[in-house]
């Protein structure tokens, strides 16, 4: 998989995933995962010997969602959100499918794969990248294909996997596919403080049972069929895994990202996974990200970084109480936040009503959460308040 860490992220919820259903990408980052639903679908109904022949797996999901401001209720709008801007507005977020042949470099072989993604609904407005249906699409209903890449294993060492196209971002714990994550809303860090994708090529390789490194190059964020600049950046990324409890990763972005290609923007951002038991698991983020000479500043560099805090309990089959704690530093107000230092917590319950079914209702899962933002400056309800309060919950249906 071209997201180093986002193959294996969140083990701690892999076998549950895998159990119900969810998170079907996720979950197929292992080899004793069953297949995402459409493709157990489709071989029942007697299609599927083409799609098992050429080790193809297709699936996708379907997500809506309805957010409530407590804090300012008559405004349409939520400050400090991106995905869950709109406030008191039914939205269909995603209808997403994909197809994908997985490779494996350490059997030893050549052999070529890929994936690609395709997202519908409200999603659509924020993950365009440069030059690839970024244009000529208007309201609340957009699509885009937010990967699609060729993946190559070659037979070198212990087994170099390479990526060569459009891929979801390997910096920051969150997911553009909200199958992965926890809880509905996102922080700070994802919206503000990373790209949503990158296109260029990358190979990943392991040099011993704990360590794993990536190193490529890119357009630039959020770049695709076209560049702002001309320019390639610059995207490393090393996974220490000492034990089956713990998993870190440290991922390096450096390259001009700017219009006019000055400017280098270099963030580096470090991951940790842990499984304290069956029950507990906490993940957690740190970024820092520093850039010169950025327009409408007047230092030389501008920084923003950030902590997340991310614990999880399994309460039962059917019911995962997730979390998010925050803070995010936005200094010279180049991010957009609204703010120099902006903090969240959000609570959550992942429900599974139908976990132990075998049927397509397995794979259903309802998420209500309450959110808390906290801000050093007047950055809610239209300048007029240092904290909001937010109710939402979404309903999704892995396939």
């Amino acid at each position: 998989m071209i997201q180093l860490h986002k193959s294996v992220a969140m083990r701690c919820a892999l076998a549950l995933a895998a159990a119900v259903g969810l998170g079907s990408s996720l979950a197929m980052a292992a080899d004793e995962a069953p297949a995402p639903l459409l493709t157990q679908g489709i071989n029942d109904a007697g299609g599927g010997k083409p799609l098992e022949d050429a080790h193809v797996k297709v699936g996708g999901y379907v997500q809506g969602s309805w957010t409530y401001s407590m804090s300012d209720p008559n405004n349409p709008t939520i400050a400090g959100r991106l995905f869950d801007f709109e406030n008191q507005d039914l939205t269909l977020n995603g209808i997403a499918l994909f197809a994908e042949r997985a490779v494996d470099a350490s059997q030893g072989k050549f052999d070529i794969g890929g994936r690609i993604d395709f997202l519908y609904g409200g999603d659509g407005r924020f993950t365009h990248s440069n030059g690839l249906f970024d244009d000529n699409q208007h309201g609340d209903m957009q699509y885009d294909i937010t990967q699609a890449f060729v993946e190559v294993a070659v037979p070198v060492g212990r087994g170099l996997t390479l990526n060569i196209g459009k891929f979801i971002t390997p910096i920051g714990y969150e997911y553009v596919d909200p199958t992965k994550n926890g809880l509905y809303s996102h922080g700070y860090l994802f919206n503000f403080g990373a790209p949503f994708s990158q296109t260029g090529i990358t190979g990943k390789m392991p040099i011993s049972d704990q360590v794993t490194v990536m190193a490529g190059v890119t357009r630039g964020w959020d770049q695709s069929l076209e560049d702002n600049n001309g320019a390639i950046d610059f995207l490393g990324q090393v996974e220490y895994k000492p034990d089956s409890q713990w998993d870190t990763y440290l991922t390096l972005s450096v390259g001009p990202q700017q219009a006019d290609a000055y400017g280098y923007r270099t963030l580096l951002d470090g991951l940790i996974y842990y499984t304290m038991n069956d029950k507990v698991t906490i993940g957690g983020e740190a970024m820092y990200a520093i850039e010169a000479d950025v327009p409408g500043t007047s230092d030389d560099y501008s920084q923003w970084y950030g902590l997340a805090v991310y614990p999880s309990y399994t309460v039962c089959p059917h019911a995962i109480l997730n979390s998010r704690l925050e803070w995010f530093c936005d200094n010279d107000g180049v991010r957009g936040v609204g703010a120099n230092n902006v903090f969240d917590v959000a609570i959550g319950v992942s429900i599974l009503p139908l976990a132990s079914e075998r049927h397509i209702g397995a794979a259903f899962k309802i998420r209500p959460e309450i959110r808390f933002d906290y801000a050093d400056d007047k950055a809610f309800d239209n300048g007029n308040a240092y904290s909001q309060t937010t109710f939402a919950v979404d309903a999704v249906l892995a396939f």
